[in-house]
């Protein structure tokens, strides 16, 4: 059994990529993530074991327990930056996955089926242009897809800290430039960015 030290958690995940793609028509195909691993790197897991020393300056009051769907930055299967530990299972057979992560790589935790935010951190939902931006009157499409608004986004789940600055579930907001980290969380796309990253919220 590991204890994790300092502000880390161990996390097992089944695998460090997303290398299937289901089609329309229920075939399963594979990909070959090796030439752009962390784009397709999956960014979820299960604590194996929390950590034992929350962050100070935000503490949510939220404790992680072993067993619990996390969402992470995909960082955490980095070799490079983060430790692989490899525990033998009972038979000896096959071998659990299991990360090293710091606790500032970890957004959000499932429970009950419901997104829960931790420390400082927010999701924000991509908000696309107008369809008269994208396609004409007579249905002629102007572009392959519909492009992504700069830097607005639509707030979908916050932290215990957001709404003393203000920042409530369905506010229209605007954030600085780069803060656009996306991921998927639950089916759904999301930017994940801080509290602090958010600037304004405005109206059409």
């Amino acid at each position: 059994m590991y204890k994790p030290l300092g502000q880390f958690m161990y996390i097992e995940l089944e695998k460090e990529t997303e290398n299937t793609h289901i089609l329309s028509d229920g075939t399963e195909l594979w990909l070959d993530t090796e030439l752009e691993k962390f784009k397709h790197a999956r960014q979820y897991g299960i604590v194996k074991y929390p950590t034992l020393n929350p962050r100070k300056q935000f503490d949510d009051g939220i404790e992680l327990q072993s067993g619990e769907k996390v969402y992470f930055h995909h960082f955490v299967c980095d070799e490079r930056i983060n430790k692989l530990i490899s525990v033998a299972s009972d038979s000896n057979i096959t071998k659990e996955k299991i990360y090293q992560a710091y606790i500032d790589q970890v957004y959000c935790v499932i429970r009950d089926e419901k997104i829960i935010m931790l420390q400082d951190y927010v999701f924000v939902e991509p908000i696309y242009e107008d369809d008269s931006q994208y396609i004409t009157s007579s249905g002629i499409y102007l572009k392959p897809e519909k492009e992504v608004m700069k830097e607005k986004g639509i707030v979908r789940h916050i932290n215990k800290f957001s709404e003393d600055l203000g920042i409530k579930v369905g506010q229209k907001v605007i954030f600085q430039k780069a803060c656009n980290y996306e991921m998927e969380v639950e089916g759904e796309k999301y930017y994940r960015m801080k509290n602090e990253n958010i600037v304004a919220e405005y109206e059409d």
